[in-house]
């Protein structure tokens, strides 16, 4: 004859369990993009941070000659692909996405070095640019007779052939 099967109690406290996944619950919920502009504060809630290039973006999509091949700050290629999805982007921060060659050229773009033939390769025909990050190529720009600014704030700067 075998022996009586027996169970094992449960183990653990109902109470805490309930405790833990209500606080999981509250930490998603707080992070919900819609609730975490009320609940945080401006620095951290922010649904887009200070430098994002939203009136420079609006002055594009305002304007009758939109670029075709835009060149910019990679930050602005995540706002670009979200705000104006129809905008086609030269990089982004998903770097499995593009090429080693490409961001390196991105990187010497940025820095101002062989504008001339990267600008041509990529048949680049405007550029919204971060003013501090991209400086060099914002100074080449701005002397180059063939490039002129058509917008400008503190952040970032739109400049066209």
């Amino acid at each position: 004859t075998g022996s009586p099967h027996r169970t094992r109690p449960a183990q653990g406290s109902g109470v805490l369990n309930g405790i833990l996944a209500s606080l999981l619950g509250l930490m998603l919920l707080i992070g919900l993009p819609w609730v975490k502009p009320v609940l945080l504060p401006p620095s951290v809630g922010a649904l887009l941070s200070e430098g994002t290039p939203v009136a420079a973006l609006q002055f594009i999509q305002s304007q009758p000659d939109r670029p075709q091949h835009l060149f910019h700050e990679m930050g602005y290629g995540s706002y670009l692909i979200w705000a104006a999805p129809e905008q086609l982007v030269f990089i982004d921060p998903r770097i499995e996405l593009y090429p080693f060659d490409q961001w390196r050229d991105y990187i010497n773009l940025g820095q101002g070095n062989n504008t001339s033939a990267l600008l041509a390769r990529y048949q680049i025909d405007a550029a919204l640019l971060h003013v501090a990050d991209q400086k060099p190529l914002i100074d080449v720009l701005e002397h180059d007779l063939g490039w002129r600014v058509r917008y400008q704030d503190e952040h970032s700067v739109y400049l066209t052939r």
